[in-house]
């Protein structure tokens, strides 16, 4: 019977798969994030769709606040200078959902989902680090930037005013509509895989289709527009529909349908090829 001679001096063999730690799902998904943050930054896009959302949002809250200065003092608009925020806000999500659609494909776009999988195969934590990173980041910028046209237009007419309670309560509704209406343009963007397509379906369904469907002079279509998220965006941000909504009915038609697409979005990519 043949014996097998170890080397005292090398020791017995290690099984790198068996016998080294594994990180914890925590730590993956940590690192998982900080690839994702610096991969929203390195997409040029990125830059220029926070520019233009920041340009856009923060030069209307001028235009406001210079046409305010002009009004004679019993001719103000009702409200406080929140009452600025809430007009620029609804121009700001624009820029905000392509912002997510353009960062939810460009990988796919350009091939990178392929290294960007075989370095994190756990296709779940993956889903979970983009749309948290991009969905944190776009409702925090948007809402600062909403916030900042308020206190342009306050600078102009500081006589409107700008209580604490009454912010509170409309940066809590900003940040509701941003989180969820970008969650769907991630969740789109996943499940659709190509940038144009992406935007063509999120911005129709954000703005053109609840528009058009309300003007048609059929009573199903104006029942299909109360039903459509951008219905339900417009109602929170601007307090007004083109359909009559409530402020509820609103806020769960906004959350559903995000949640219908990131949930669609995750199982494709979890399921099916990345690179078609």
């Amino acid at each position: 019977m043949s014996s097998t001679t170890v080397d005292p001096t090398v020791g017995p063999a290690v099984d790198p798969a068996v016998d080294l730690p594994q990180p914890s799902a925590a730590t993956v998904l940590a690192r998982t994030c900080r690839a994702e943050w610096s991969r929203l930054w390195t997409v040029r896009s990125t830059w220029w769709f926070a520019l233009a959302t920041a340009v856009t949002v923060l030069g209307l809250g001028l235009v406001l606040g210079i046409d305010v200065s002009d009004a004679p003092p019993d001719e103000l608009p009702e409200g406080t200078a929140w009452r600025g925020g809430s007009i620029t806000s609804t121009f700001g999500l624009y820029g905000l959902l392509a912002l997510c659609a353009v960062a939810a494909t460009a990988d796919h776009a350009t091939g990178g989902i392929v290294p960007t999988l075989q370095a994190t195969p756990r296709r779940h934590v993956l889903v979970v680090a983009r749309t948290v990173v991009v969905v944190a980041f776009a409702t925090l910028f948007g809402s600062l930037v909403v916030a900042g046209s308020s206190v342009i237009v306050l600078g102009f007419a500081p006589e409107m005013g700008l209580p604490v309670d009454v912010g509170a309560d409309f940066l809590a509704d900003v940040a509701y509509v941003y989180a969820a209406s970008t969650l769907l343009a991630v969740g789109t963007g996943l499940l659709v895989r190509n940038t144009a397509g992406s935007l063509v379906a999120v911005l129709g369904a954000m703005l053109v289709l609840p528009l058009m469907l309300a003007l048609l002079p059929f009573q199903w279509a104006v029942d299909a527009a109360g039903l459509l998220p951008g219905t339900g965006a417009m109602r929170l941000l601007a307090g007004e529909a083109p359909v009559p909504l409530s402020a509820t009915a609103a806020g769960v038609t906004l959350g559903v349908w995000a949640a219908v697409a990131v949930v669609a979005g995750a199982v494709r990519l979890v399921r099916s090829d990345a690179d078609r």
